[in-house]
């Protein structure tokens, strides 16, 4: 397995020449590259230009996603082509006429939602996406593979601090993704001690010792759908699978979720105390949602005070004030779920803040521009 471009063992120099004149750079460079997560797809189209090793002026030239993920095509392969096609098209459209297509570098990366499926299964939908490429483009395809989680949580770590500016050594930032299927915590740490989830790297003439540790399984809808039916966990009368209706009860919630986080998962704390925290995807969506509104920054224990007004209120009031959205029935169980994640697990003080956003300068953080930067 490639690992996105090399193994870890390989020391890698990479990145960014800021202000560097136009005279001085090599041809411009092009990657499509897929994220194929767990809950859907998404292209991203990069330009860029590299000089001296070094990757400067990085432009997403666009993105696109589709549903549902690419691991719901386990039994039925043979529709990946149709699947695929609308994001081979966006790619070929975005990048237009003027660009050869072999000069295209083609990935797909796909985190937690093939990890889930067997390795037979995997094999199997990754022949029938190097034939769909092969079919409709001329891309030059570079890798197709399931990523590490560890790994998934560095390139977000990558791009999050690039786009902070804070890529430098003493002034990284934390970051920690709720995904669909997993949820990752990744931060710079002085422990050098070998260990599974420990990456070392060299961006820009930096050496970085990164933790990074993913939880499959962890992930917001693999959390709740092991609470599925629980009525303490959906707010009060929403109709649960078993026929039974929500009680919307937040402390009840919390408690009965703290046993997966400190019982079976046995999650102990990482970060440390003082460093900022970047609390990005899954975070960011709840926080951001119309009923909470906890937008720049929260704690364990404005989810808390949210949150249990949140869950007890009447299912059929929520829909009248909020709507059509169709997460709304997940955010009782989430608010009680992060809290419990970042309390009970990963050993934060109710009052802790954290930045949650889903841009920096109006440029999305997604762990693709890390990779990218990663790979060169």
């Amino acid at each position: 397995m490639l690992y996105f471009f090399r193994n870890i063992s390989k020391t890698i120099a990479a990145l960014f020449l800021v202000g560097c004149c136009s005279l001085c750079l090599a041809a411009t460079h092009y990657t499509a590259l897929i994220d194929a997560g767990s809950s859907g797809s998404r292209m991203y189209v990069f330009q860029h230009q590299i000089d001296k090793k070094k990757i400067v002026n990085i432009e997403l030239l666009g993105s696109q996603k589709i549903k549902p993920g690419l691991s719901t095509f386990a039994d039925d392969p043979k529709n990946i082509n149709n699947y695929l096609l609308p994001l081979i098209d966006f790619a070929k459209k975005t990048l237009g006429s003027k660009t050869p297509e072999r000069a295209v570098k083609f990935y797909l990366l796909a985190t937690a939602g093939m990890r889930l499926i067997s390795p037979h299964q995997q094999k199997t939908i990754y022949a029938a996406v190097k034939n769909s490429i092969k079919t409709n483009s001329q891309f030059h395809i570079s890798a197709i593979e399931t990523i590490p989680g560890k790994y998934e949580g560095a390139y977000l770590w990558i791009a999050a601090n690039y786009l902070n500016q804070s890529l430098t050594p003493q002034k990284t930032y934390a970051v920690m993704d709720m995904g669909g299927a997993s949820t990752q915590i990744t931060f710079a740490t002085n422990n050098s001690a070998g260990s599974d989830n420990n990456l070392h790297f060299l961006v820009d003439s930096n050496y970085f010792n990164v933790s990074s540790t993913s939880y499959l399984g962890l992930g917001q809808n693999q959390a709740r759908n092991q609470y599925a039916n629980d009525p303490n966990c959906f707010p009060i009368n929403y109709p649960l699978p078993n026929d039974k209706s929500g009680a919307g009860s937040y402390s009840l919630c919390a408690k009965d979720v703290a046993a997966l986080v400190k019982n079976v998962r046995k999650i102990s704390p990482q970060i440390p105390a003082n460093m900022k925290t970047f609390a990005l995807s899954g975070f960011y969506y709840l926080a951001s949602s119309d009923p909470f509104h906890l937008t720049g920054d929260f704690s364990a224990q404005t989810l808390q005070t949210k949150g249990t007004k949140f869950c007890a209120t009447n299912w059929a009031n929520i829909e009248k004030q909020y709507g059509n959205n169709s997460h709304l029935y997940s955010y009782c169980f989430n608010a009680a779920y992060f809290n419990q994640l970042l309390t009970k697990g990963y050993g934060f003080d109710a009052t802790n803040n954290f930045i949650t956003t889903d841009s920096i300068s109006g440029q999305s953080i997604a762990w693709p521009l890390g990779a990218l930067i990663y790979s060169i």
